[in-house]
């Protein structure tokens, strides 16, 4: 298939231009495949398929496809909507100029009375002891990591934990309803 010529980069970045370049770098065995079956197998092959963890599989369904969402950058979010070309603006409703996933679970002052419970769960499981305020100042990166990722250096049980307290906030917040 032949690319699109785009005058913006925004337009090339949007979903039909970036899927036609998506579709062109693949090797040509796998786009001349006779069968979809096959042609998914040739891409598991090619790319790997790994079993999300079982703690992902927890909780009600739409919370779990949320928490997806913002793991994969295609939430709701403002800025997930911006990146993808949906919405003229990554702002946030409070005044922020980019609702990213930092900024909703971390900084937004719309959900700051769910935030306190939500961050002293989870420095609960992580770090007793420790203050949920020093954790996000020393260790934001790696918390936001764990909250959307899970970790394989914590036990599985803990990680299921973290996941319902992550889904407990996505409730609470009614962001995403």
């Amino acid at each position: 298939m032949f690319g699109l010529n785009t005058r913006t980069t925004r337009f090339k970045n949007s979903f039909l231009p970036s899927t036609i370049a998506a579709w062109n770098k693949l090797d040509l065995s796998i786009r001349r495949s006779s069968s979809i079956g096959i042609f998914k197998h040739n891409l598991i092959c090619q790319f790997g398929s790994k079993k999300p963890p079982s703690y992902f599989g927890t909780g009600p369904r739409f919370l779990a496809i949320q928490h997806t969402r913002l793991r994969l950058g295609l939430s709701g979010l403002n800025n997930h909507l911006y990146v993808h070309n949906l919405i003229d603006t990554p702002a946030c409703v409070c005044g922020y100029p980019t609702e990213n996933t930092d900024h909703f679970l971390f900084t937004c002052p719309t959900h700051s009375a769910h935030r306190k419970s939500f961050l002293a769960a989870l420095v609960n499981i992580l770090a007793p002891n420790v203050k949920p305020s020093l954790i996000l100042s020393e260790a934001r990166v790696r918390l936001l990591n764990i909250i959307l990722h899970g970790s394989p250096e914590i036990i599985l049980d803990d990680n299921t934990h973290i996941v319902d307290i992550v889904l407990k906030y996505l409730h609470d917040t009614k962001r995403f309803c």
